[in-house]
């Protein structure tokens, strides 16, 4: 009785902690949406939309992003999103709103990487509203659509299954 107790705890937690990254990850992209189209001044990151529109199945699929140094997987993202947006008439701000998108999903999994690394869930809460309002994520990582922009949101979900990972692992 006791173990089936437990388990119907765990899943309300993890209702609960999806259910608070989620809201987190809303006001996120609603700290990120003011003045997305103006600040900063669209710059380099035309190169990266641009190399990204040339991106078209069966005919050019690049094994490297814009910068030599740079994985094409931001390229990619890009090129999908353009294509399914192209219809709207938005293509102009599509890579800012992907940017937007990927910044308020990292106040999301910031909570949720505090989670994993075990603080409870209000201190946890706090590290999501402090990423959430953190200007710098918020007017470059998130208005600037350019492929080391995006870091912030691959390295904590890297964290994050990092941690999760060791809590599995036998003795950890």
């Amino acid at each position: 009785m006791g173990t089936l107790l437990k388990a119907s705890e765990t899943r309300s937690n993890i209702k609960r902690d999806l259910l608070i990254a989620g809201a987190l990850s809303l006001a996120g992209a609603l700290t990120r949406l003011p003045y997305l189209a103006l600040i900063p001044v669209f710059e380099d990151e035309a190169l990266q939309t641009v190399y990204a529109l040339s991106i078209k199945p069966g005919e050019f699929l690049p094994l490297v992003g814009n910068d030599p140094y740079a994985g094409p997987l931001f390229s990619y993202i890009l090129a999908v999103s353009m294509r399914v947006l192209a219809s709207t008439g938005l293509i102009q701000f599509t890579p800012r709103v992907v940017a937007m998108l990927m910044g308020a999903l990292t106040v999301g999994l910031t909570y949720l990487l505090a989670r994993a690394l075990s603080l409870a869930w209000p201190w946890a809460a706090l590290a999501g509203l402090l990423m959430a309002a953190n200007p710098h994520h918020i007017l470059i990582n998130s208005h600037y659509a350019g492929t080391t922009y995006v870091l912030p949101l691959f390295s904590t979900a890297f964290l994050l299954a990092l941690a999760l990972a060791v809590k599995r692992a036998p003795g950890g």
